[in-house]
């Protein structure tokens, strides 16, 4: 969770260079871990003067209605998740790594911080976006690459609160700042679990995007999704480096890898299905069926 960090008005003038995956591994605290308003099991701590959001394995604890998720594997599905978002090319998931910070908390996961971001519901893109509007096209694609990125990871808890967004401003070679929108999907350790999928979903929760329902998927998102799942070079990349970490267990892995052939028909049919026909279909890719 990093929404009670990331309410600020103004916008960042230029994307901040972040932190590389191993210096948030091992670079130096600079901040020791302090919580985060309103949570008792998160923290912001400071690496290399840069600030992060640390989940301590030792703090997770059963989460009613989640309760086949099992405690002490949270941080292992927020790493999971980062790394799914890498190698299909999403970026969507801020740099997450597993990281012991002594013995005071452990093991948990780090997750990079996201400076200057607002939440969903801040952002305001619930209604549906006029798609003659090229900035309400981003928009669409980037629900739409959420949307389909949750379904792969069955993420079971996204809500407003832990999607985020900010606007980027990059430096072009003439000189003049060209701003772009991003979303973050942040708050992933309880996807990949034996979960039924619960109202905090991007596609089945009306009141945030249930537009998208038999909307038709942007081809932009359509084509880094297949680029993807046609090659089993890179599906077997990914899985190798899932078993390697140890990140999920191995009905967990197989209900992931099976969900990418859902993902297939999905793609094919060119557009996303009514929200009890998501929610039905699930069921069917959960690691214990």
């Amino acid at each position: 969770m990093q929404e009670g960090f990331h309410k600020q008005d103004k916008i960042a003038p230029i994307e901040e260079i972040p932190l590389s995956e191993e210096e948030l591994r091992t670079g130096e605290i600079t901040k020791q871990p302090e919580k985060l308003s309103g949570h008792e099991s998160v923290f912001v701590v400071g690496i290399k003067n840069k600030l992060a959001i640390y989940k301590p394995r030792s703090l997770e604890q059963v989460i009613p209605g989640w309760e086949k998720i099992e405690p002490g594997t949270y941080y292992k599905r927020e790493r999971a998740a980062y790394l799914v978002s890498q190698h299909l090319g999403l970026d969507i998931v801020p740099l997450t790594v597993i990281r012991d910070l002594g013995k005071e908390h452990g093991l948990g996961s780090i997750q990079l911080f996201i400076p200057n971001a607002k939440t969903l519901s801040e952002w305001s893109p619930y209604k549906k976006p006029d798609k003659n509007n090229s900035k309400s096209q981003s928009r669409i694609e980037m629900m739409a690459t959420l949307a389909l990125f949750d379904i792969l990871i069955h993420e079971t808890d996204r809500h407003s609160s832990n999607t985020l967004f900010n606007e980027i401003f990059q430096l072009k070679e003439d000189g003049q700042l060209e701003s772009r929108e991003k979303i973050y999907a942040t708050d992933n350790g309880l996807s990949f679990g034996d979960a039924r999928l619960r109202n905090f979903s991007i596609l089945t929760d009306i009141g945030k995007a249930g537009w998208l329902c038999e909307e038709e998927i942007p081809r932009k998102v359509a084509e880094k999704f297949n680029n993807f799942i046609s090659s089993e070079q890179s599906i077997q990349s990914l899985k190798r480096v899932l078993e390697e970490e140890n990140l999920l267990t191995e009905k967990e892995s197989d209900a992931f890898f099976a969900r990418i052939n859902y993902l297939k028909t999905l793609l094919n049919s060119k557009k996303f299905p009514p929200a009890l026909e998501v929610m039905q279909t699930l069921a069917c890719y959960l690691p214990n069926n």
